[in-house]
């Protein structure tokens, strides 16, 4: 990347397009302090990001990236994670901005091709409106569910919309969404 330039006031929401290996990830992780500009100046709230430090700085930021990490825990811990002052309300609210309620509430899992195999109970899998096929799990329990290792219990749709509550959860300054949607249909990137 050479000679981007570009300011973003109070409540603006921009987007940067292009092709793969363009710069895109690279300006978010120039924002996040990963990398220094090798010319120019990045400045938040009119001061250049080296004089924060990087506690502070990133504390500003609410990042989602391309591949949302989730614990081994539950949803609501996922979403509320190093946040000991957050509310079930406030997950709940963080939940219906990411439109991740919705799974959630129907305690929604998405099977595996191991488990349609199975078909022990055919009873337990269905197909929603939107045409996924799911299975209902006895054992979960909506916002205690376990996620699995890495999120496994999720699909890449319902890991990116926990991240994205996880991230609203914590009502940052500046949200930092690296195709923080990508896994997502179009209608639900759309509410998102």
């Amino acid at each position: 990347m050479r000679d981007v330039s570009f300011k973003i006031f109070p409540g603006e929401k921009i987007a940067l397009a292009g092709s793969s290996g363009s710069g895109k990830s690279t300006v978010i992780q120039l924002l996040m302090r990963f990398y220094r500009p090798n010319k120019g100046v990045i400045l938040v709230d009119g001061v250049d990001i080296q004089k924060y430090s990087i506690d502070s700085l990133r504390y500003q930021y609410g990042l989602v990236g391309q591949e949302p990490f989730l614990f081994n825990n539950t949803i609501f811990n996922n979403i509320k994670y190093n946040n000991a002052n957050v509310t079930m309300e406030e997950v709940r609210h963080a939940s219906k901005i990411s439109n991740a309620i919705n799974f959630i509430e129907r305690d929604e899992k998405v099977c595996t091709e191991v488990e349609i195999d199975k078909k022990e109970k055919k009873s337990k899998i269905e197909k929603s409106k939107d045409g996924i096929t799911s299975c209902k799990k006895e054992d979960a329990k909506g916002f205690n569910r376990n996620v699995g290792l890495k999120g496994s219990k999720l699909s890449g749709g319902q890991k990116q919309r926990v991240a994205i509550a996880r991230c609203v959860v914590r009502d940052p300054k500046i949200y930092l969404f690296d195709e923080a949607t990508s896994a997502l249909d179009s209608k639900t990137e759309m509410i998102v």
